[in-house]
Formats: structure tokens, sequence, C-alpha cells
């Protein structure tokens, strides 16, 4: 019936299946590749592929089927039910393995099909000679379903994290490979060593003035550090730790290079420090071919903006193609999320299982280790190590605050450098818990240093203080959750800049100025909070080193669910305290208390143990750890209105990309490309908050929401949400 047969509109089958084969893949992972798809050759199939609307045109299933009819004595029944569920799952999410198991033998041949199959492969050259396609299948199902059926019944533990692990690497190379031909016509060839690294690392490093004594001390650090990998190059998991502004991303980076990785992953706990580590690599590399990229919610995967990089096709713009290359981490460097690292490990979603395969043989950094979850962390460094094992992905943890690591590994820190570096000193002042306390010793320490920071543990108490303060002193800004990403951006920008000016600047702020935000203030107040919150926020004190020692002062707590936020963090920060001698610490001695504090969490705490969840491969049980961890579930997104009549303008455009003469693909594409557009302008707020402010919709449905421009004056801009008074507390 047809002279030639399509895997998709413009492809011919069999170049889409030789694209997708690499010559490193594996036996098993070519006999996928070469079957997952052979389900395309039924006569429906290519009558929808030509444009017919034909309802009846899943192919999975009975490739799938097919596949075990032809391999079935080529491989063991682990790799077949593997292989199985892989082809039937490559266009979907993947649930519990018991369910394949449990499905497996339902199966009902359909004869016509396989006819229909058998005579349109006779065209293609890959199939000829192929005379197992009419090997009974009960017997294979059945042994498949039995071997492991009874092994779960009986509670035998058949499978382990090697084969989580090596089932993720699996799929993912099938369902990477086939989305990135389907995209790109063009075979997904072997990744190489990235070229000139060190060359443009080495032009940007060789610029900064030795005469600063911070310089020569990052150097040093830098130097140490390096020579300590040179000496570790056989390992495959470091553990980097560096006080606060002692360069560790550039480190970092230095050390990535030595290993000569053929893909660099950043990853990041904050969008901001995203944006901070883009913009550094992207002046570090500007002038070359390396692609940078940076990949969060905030940034819009349409777009790879290398600016004047010539590598890049300007005229790709807001195509799949650079979608595709976005968010799964397609750039020789990509600088991403804690979230999105997670769930390209553990997510169930088909989406996740592309990420995974961008970790082979790549250099993942790991930025504020710290700030994972305890409860994840030990299942975290767990798949790691694995990770490490089976391909050959080399890790970097690096952190201020180092947690425990409790997997092999090798420490190529420089510990010199604490004792060199004495910036600051923590002074515990726990008595003091009112507001006026707080509000006075502001102005006290403003009067004798030009920038003050105060952190407090609430968005509601740093409003609370900036309020009582905006008339008793100048430079005053706050910072907080509640603020779009442009105006904290813009926020930040002004307070280095009036920093760099030596002007007057308070800075009333809750955690989110703790992690990477490169500013640096004279003093500073912290209200009491989890060891390792206190040492960040200490990193935004005398940073850089320019006068004698400053202060960190800590005082009690006055925000009204400091537990409910942190729990048992406070209790064990105040265990640590207790081997104090003395109410303060100075900088040069941090790393003894931080060592204490993360020995008391790790004695108390070994977090979820995800090996029950191994043994039965219960990928979306797994899932949804992930989902009650990074979740936001009490909190809604919604946009503000940057000037007058802005979101009727967005309406117009986004009326009409619906009312356009496009395929639904592109609709789709377009429309997601408008709404990153106005990203920068959105906010989650809490279900309180958003009772307490006048909301609007943005289209049709209620899906989305908006704050008009200076709307009864609910939002600005320098302060955020004005709540009603009763909320306000």
């Amino acid at each position: 019936m047809f002279n030639e047969i399509f895997s998709h509109p413009d492809t011919l089958y069999s170049t889409h299946i030789d694209n997708m084969i690499a010559e490193q893949d594996s036996t098993l992972v070519q006999a996928i590749k070469k079957y997952h798809d052979i389900g395309k050759l039924t006569d429906n199939f290519q009558k929808y592929i030509r444009g017919e609307n034909i309802k009846d045109k899943n192919h999975s299933e009975i490739s799938a089927y097919i596949f075990l009819k032809v391999n079935s004595d080529i491989f063991t029944k682990k790799e077949l039910l593997f292989a199985y569920v892989s082809i039937i799952r490559h266009h979907g999410y993947i649930l519990d393995m018991d369910v394949y198991i449990d499905n497996i033998k339902d199966y009902i041949e359909d004869k016509d099909k396989l006819t229909q199959i058998i005579n349109n492969s006779a065209k293609i050259l890959m199939y000829q000679n192929i005379d197992t396609f009419n090997t009974e299948l009960e017997m294979i199902i059945k042994k498949i379903s039995n071997e492991f059926k009874v092994k779960m019944f009986e509670k035998k533990s058949p499978f382990s994290i090697v084969d989580y692990v090596q089932f993720r690497g699996l799929f993912s190379n099938l369902v990477y490979s086939d989305k990135h031909e389907a995209i790109f016509k063009t075979k997904n060839l072997s990744k190489l060593m990235i070229c000139n690294l060190d060359k443009y690392y080495l032009e940007y490093t060789n610029k900064f003035d030795k005469e600063k004594n911070i310089n020569n001390q990052r150097e040093m650090y830098s130097d140490r550090v390096t020579e300590n990998y040179k000496q570790n190059q056989d390992k495959s998991i470091f553990k980097m730790v560096g006080g606060t502004g002692i360069g560790k991303t550039l480190t970092s980076l230095r050390v990535a290079i030595e290993m000569k990785p053929k893909k660099i992953i950043y990853v990041l706990p904050f969008t901001n420090i995203i944006e901070q580590t883009y913009s550094l690599f992207h002046t570090i590399y500007k002038e070359s071919e390396i692609q940078i990229i940076q990949n969060h919610y905030m940034n819009n995967p349409y777009i790879i903006d290398n600016d004047e990089n010539e590598n890049i096709d300007k005229d790709k713009k807001n195509s799949s193609s650079n979608k595709f290359t976005t968010v799964n981490f397609g750039g020789d460097i990509n600088i991403t999320t804690t979230y999105q690292l997670f769930y390209g490990l553990f997510g169930n979603n088909n989406s996740d299982f592309v990420k995974f395969e961008q970790f082979k043989d790549a250099v993942i950094v790991i930025d504020e280790i710290q700030s994972i979850d305890e409860n994840l962390k030990n299942p975290f460094l767990e798949i790691c190590e694995k990770l490490s094992q089976e391909y050959n992905t080399k890790f970097i943890f690096m952190s201020a605050t180092m947690p425990i690591i409790n997997i092999n590994h090798c420490d190529i820190s420089d510990y010199e450098h604490f004792r060199l570096f004495n910036r600051y000193k923590l002074e515990f002042k726990l008595d003091i818990k009112e507001e006026m306390d707080y509000i006075d010793k502001c102005i006290e320490l403003s009067q004798s240093n030009s920038s003050v920071l105060c952190v407090v543990n609430q968005i509601t108490t740093a409003k609370n203080l900036y309020l009582k303060l905006e008339n008793k002193v100048e430079g005053l800004f706050i910072l907080h959750g509640e603020l779009t990403v442009y105006d904290k951006q813009s926020i930040i920008d002004k307070i280095r800049k009036k920093i760099l000016m030596h002007e007057k600047v308070i800075l009333m702020s809750t955690q989110s100025i703790e992690a990477g935000v490169d500013l640096d203030f004279e003093v500073g107040i912290r209200e009491f909070a989890p060891f390792s919150s206190i040492v960040q926020t200490a990193g935004r004190v005398n940073r850089n080193n320019k006068s004698s020692q400053s202060s960190l002062y800590i005082f009690g707590e006055i925000s009204k669910y400091s537990q409910l936020i942190y729990g048992a963090l406070l209790l064990k920060t105040k265990q640590v305290l207790k081997t104090m001698k003395q109410d303060f610490i100075n900088e040069n001695k941090i790393s003894e208390f931080n060592e204490r504090y993360f020995e008391i969490l790790d004695t108390t705490n070994s977090g979820i143990n995800f090996k029950l969840y191994y043994k039965r491969l219960e990928f979306e049980k797994i899932s949804k750890i992930m989902d009650k961890y990074f979740s936001n579930n009490y909190k809604i997104m919604i946009y503000v209105e940057p000037s007058e009549d802005y979101f009727i303008n967005f309406k117009e455009q986004y009326n009409d990309i619906l009312n356009e003469d496009i395929n639904h693909f592109d609709k789709k594409d377009r429309i997601s490309n408008l709404m990153f557009q106005i990203i920068k302008y959105s906010v989650s707020i809490t279900t309180k908050t958003i009772e307490s402010v006048e909301i609007n919709n943005l289209l049709y449905d209620d899906s989305i929401k908006y704050v008009k421009f200076n709307g009864i004056n609910q939002y600005k801009s320098e302060f955020g949400f004005n709540y009603k008074q009763e909320v306000f507390l």
C-alpha cells in the first residue's frame, strides 16, 4: 500500500531509527531504539502521518510486544522487562514497576496489525531476515511476569538502587535520542571534551587586581584546592569547603576544567544566584563558542541569549530546538536549580528522564549543598554515588557551611584560608527580644557605618521594622520573597551602587539575602536562626575584607513563626552554642562550630530511606516525595502590572496568537514564549496574603491572576504588598 514508510510527517522511518542509534549504545539500547516505533508500520499510522483523520494511531504497545517476540532469547528477563516498559511508556510518565509486571500479561495480540507490520517491515532494510515475528508471546510474558511477581509477593526485593539508576539511564537514552532526532533531524553525536575552557578562564582571572589582599587570598585558595584535586584525579566525588566570598564559584570552575569535561552543570538553590553566576560565566566566555545556558522557571527556554556568540543561529529563536537545548542541559555549561536536578534524578515524568541523559559523563557542581533538605540529603548522596559508578559522572559539593557527606568522597578543601580569614565575628545577644531593640540598634549602627544589614525570619517582621524605621533613617531598603523578581533585582542593583559610592544604606531583609547574593555590608544584625543561616548572613558582612574585623549581632527571636519555619534546627543550634566559652565566635573559628552543628543534625536525622522504594522500583512514589518537598501548595503565583494598561496590551497579543491560522504546536510555543515575557513580574504569595489584596483574572479563566498597576496602592515596587491592618501582624 505504501512505497515509503514515515515515522514523522517529514522523516523517513529508517532515517529516524538510524539517527537515534549511536555507536556507543549497548546491544540492549540499540535493540530498544530499533523496535520502539515499529508499531508505526501499521496502515492506520501511515495514513495518520500523511494527514488523514485516524483515531487508532497508538503504536507504543504493539512495539513493546514485538520487541519481546524478537528478542526473548537474547536478553535477560530483567532486561526484557526494562525494555518493554521503556518502549510502552516512551511517550509518557513511568508508574511503579509492579503496574507493568501486573499488566504485561493482559495484552491481546492483534493479528491484522501484526500482519501489516510484517508486510511493511519488508521495505525497511534493518528488519529484513527477521523470522521471529510469529514467536508465541504467551510463554515469554508468563516468564517475565512470574519471575518478578513471585519475588515481590514474597518480599524478596527483586530490584536495587543500581536497577533504579540503570533503568533511568536506559529510558532516558531512548526518550532523549527520540526527541533529539525528531527536532534536529540528525544523529546525537558522542559528546566531546569542551575546548578552550582554560584559555578564557585564565584571560579573565589574570585581569584581577593583585594589589588587593582579598584577591591574593582568593588566588591562594584556588591554587591549593586545584592542587588537592590534581593529587586525587582518580576520584569522582569531591567536597570543597570555603568561606563566604573566598571565590568558590571560580575555583570550582577551575577544578571542573581540570576534569576535562564534556559538559558542566552548575546547580544552585535560588534563581537570583543563577542570574549572577550566568552573568559571570557569560563574561568569561563571551568571546568564545562555548555555550552558556541557564535553566530555571524564570528563564525563557525559547531564546538562547548568548549575545554575539557566532555559534547561535539567531533565526532559530523561539524554536523547539532552543527549548529542547535549554530545558535539557544541552549547553556546554548549564546553570540550573536544585529543583531541576532533583526531578532529573527522581521525577517520573517523561521530561524528567530526558534530563537524566545529560548527567552521563558530566561534571555536576552543587553549590550551597547545605540548602538541601536534611530528609532528602542522604538519598541524594546515594544516587550521586551510583551515578558516578555507572555513568562516569563527577560531582563537586561546595558550601561555606558544609553538611556531613555520608558517601565515599575526596575532600579537596583548603582549610588554611579559614585561619587567615577573620573578617567578622558573631556576637550573640539572645536576650534582646524586642522590636524596639532592633530598631534602636539599626539607628545606632547607621550613625557610625555607611551600610547596615538586618535579617529577620519573616516577611511581616521585616515590613514592621521597615515602616517603623522609614522616617528615622536615610537609605532604607527592604528585600523579601513577596517582591517580583524584577523589583528584587532592581533593589539589589540600587543597594550595590550605593555601597560602591559609600552612600548610606540600611537593608531590612529576610533569608532572601543569605546565599550567594554578592553584597558587602559594613555591619549586620541577624534574628536568631539555624547556625548555617547565621553564617550565610555573616557572609554579606565585610565580605571583601575592606576593613578591620566587623560584627554580626545575633539577637533573640521576634518573629511569631520562627519555630514553624525552622523547626528543630533552632534547638540544634542552641545545643551547639552551649559549647561556646564566650558570647562571640570569630570567623576563623566558624568551621569548628559548623562541624558540630552538622554532626548533631546527622546523628538525629538520617533522612528518608529510599531503599524500600528502590527494591520495588516505585518511580511514582519517589516522584511524589519530591512533590512534597518542592511544591509550594500554600502559595499562589500572581502577576503585578508594571505599567498602566500593560496587561491590556498583553491580552491583545494573546488573542492575536489564538486567532492565527497556524498549527497547534506552533501556537502553543508562541503562547508559552509570550508567558515567559511576563514571568519577571510574577510573585508567589500566601493564600492569606491573597485574601488581603484586590486581584483580577488575566485571561478568560481564573488560572492566571494579576494586581493592577497602582491599584489602590496595593503593591509598591520598593516595598511589596500593603496588607490590611488586621493581616499585617
